[in-house]
C-alpha cells in the first residue's frame, strides 16, 4: 500500500505511526504564491517564489511522485485540515482522478501523534464518486483563477461528503485573492505592522491567533516574511 503524506512532518508522524506500506512526500501547495498549469513554468515560478535556485528538483519530483501513485493503481492520502494541506490534496486529487477515474483513494487525516494516525488509517474513508469529479471541477476554475465561480459555488453548495475541510480551506485560500485590493493576510501584516510588531516570530504569533480555527499561520513564515519587507519603510527618498 502507498501512502502520500503532507510534508516531513507528516512523514515523521507516519513513521512513528508504524502503518503498513511505503510513504511518499507532497511539499508544495497552490494555497499561496504564483501558479501556472504548464508543470515547466510552474517550476520556475515556484522556485522564484521560494527563493530556491532555478536549477532546483524540488518542485519537478512532483510528476515522479504522482506517476509513482498512478502505477500503484490505489494510495491512502494523508493532508491536514489546513488550507495549505487541503489545496494541495485538491491538485493531487484532480492529477490522479484526470489520469485514471478508477482509481482508489484513501482519505486520512493528517493530525496528531501515531496513535492518532492509526486511528485515522482505522477510519479512513475512500473519496466518493461525486466528489471525485467535483475536485476536477474546482480545481480546473482554481487553476484558471475564476474566483467568481468558486465564490458562487461556495455559497451555493460548498461541501463534499468525503473532503469535509476543503470548502473552509478553499474560502480562506480565496480570501487572499480579492480583485484589485490587497488579500486578507496582506492586510493583517500591514495592520499589525502599523501597531507597531515588526519581529517575524511576533507576527507570526499575532497572525496565528487571527487564523480561527487553525490556531497558526498556515501559510508559513517565508509568506509572512515578503508582506514584511513589502511594508517595510525604505528610508529618505
Amino acid at each position: 500500500m502507498l501512502h502520500l503524506v503532507s510534508g516531513d512532518w507528516g512523514r515523521q508522524a507516519w513513521t512513528a505511526a508504524e502503518l503498513p506500506g511505503e510513504v511518499l512526500v507532497w511539499r508544495d501547495s497552490p494555497a499561496v504564491g504564483p501558479w501556472s498549469a504548464d508543470p515547466e513554468l510552474r517550476a520556475r515560478l515556484r522556485a522564484q517564489y521560494w527563493e530556491l535556485p532555478g536549477d532546483s528538483p524540488a518542485f519537478r519530483d512532483e510528476e515522479a511522485t504522482l506517476w509513482s501513485l498512478l502505477r500503484a493503481g490505489s494510495a491512502v492520502l494523508w493532508f491536514s485540515a489546513e488550507p495549505w494541506d487541503q489545496l494541495a490534496q485538491l491538485w493531487v486529487l484532480a492529477r490522479l482522478a484526470r489520469e485514471d477515474p478508477s482509481m482508489y483513494l484513501g482519505m486520512a487525516e493528517l493530525m496528531g501523534s501515531g496513535s492518532d494516525l492509526r486511528q485515522a488509517f482505522a477510519v479512513r474513508t475512500a473519496l466518493a464518486a461525486e466528489d471525485r469529479d467535483l475536485a476536477v471541477q474546482l480545481w480546473d476554475r482554481f487553476e484558471a483563477e475564476d474566483w467568481p465561480a468558486l465564490w458562487k459555488w461556495l455559497h451555493k453548495r460548498g461541501e463534499l461528503a468525503s473532503l469535509p475541510h476543503l470548502s473552509r480551506a478553499l474560502a480562506r485560500v480565496l480570501e487572499d485573492r480579492p480583485p484589485h485590493v490587497p488579500g486578507r493576510t496582506e492586510r493583517q501584516v500591514r495592520d499589525l505592522m502599523a501597531a507597531g510588531v515588526r519581529d517575524l516570530s511576533a507576527m507570526m504569533d499575532a497572525l496565528g491567533e487571527r487564523e480561527a480555527p487553525y490556531g497558526l499561520a498556515w501559510y508559513g513564515d517565508l509568506v509572512v516574511a515578503k508582506h514584511m519587507a513589502s511594508e517595510a519603510p525604505t528610508g529618505p527618498c
